[in-house]
């Protein structure tokens, strides 16, 4: 399965297996994390056994599969190359390919970035990894305005989407 689209994802992105293998990291999680091949609790804690297996690392992987829940998430202390941080995980598990994906939201991050937004609130939507589109309810839901820094994201400008060049509706999951 190619799972290439997820490098577009501005956060930390890893699709795991049932036996907790990394199968797929994004562009943004090899850069947060620098190694990235082996067990997510490999990666992430540097522990030889489950995360779970271990006092107060509580597991979504694990909580998805024993409650049969849809998503689980859990804040986690991970270590990277610049020391520990607190990450929020979330996990989802897909039944079709039977893995788990997993965002990982660097709290430290979202809260400077937060913090040096509030000043100005729709800075973010401008300047920040947030994205605002405005479309039009009709068929091919034509874009009326999309924020400037969606070429950051998606690597197209506004007016590909306003002019219709590069249609909104093409971009989105079925």
């Amino acid at each position: 399965m190619d799972y290439s689209v997820l490098d577009l994802i501005p956060e930390p992105v890893f699709v795991v297996n049932k036996q907790h293998k990394v199968i797929f990291a994004n562009k943004k999680a090899k850069e947060v994390y620098g190694k990235w091949e082996g067990t997510c609790y490999e990666i992430f804690h540097g522990f030889l056994r489950p995360c779970y297996e271990y006092e107060g690392h509580p597991c979504p992987v694990k909580n998805i599969q024993e409650l049969g829940l849809e998503k689980s998430g859990v804040v986690h202390i991970h270590k990277t190359p610049e020391g520990e941080r607190y990450f929020y995980v979330i996990a989802s598990y897909d039944p079709d390919r039977e893995v788990y994906i997993e965002f990982h939201i660097d709290l430290f991050e979202l809260y400077e970035n937060l913090r040096s937004f509030a000043q100005k609130p729709l800075s973010l939507f401008f300047e920040g990894t947030l994205v605002l589109f405005h479309w039009r309810r009709e068929e091919g839901w034509p874009v009326e305005f999309v924020s400037p820094n969606v070429k950051d994201l998606l690597g197209y400008t506004a007016e590909d989407f306003t002019s219709g060049r590069i249609k909104y509706a093409e971009l989105i999951h079925p």
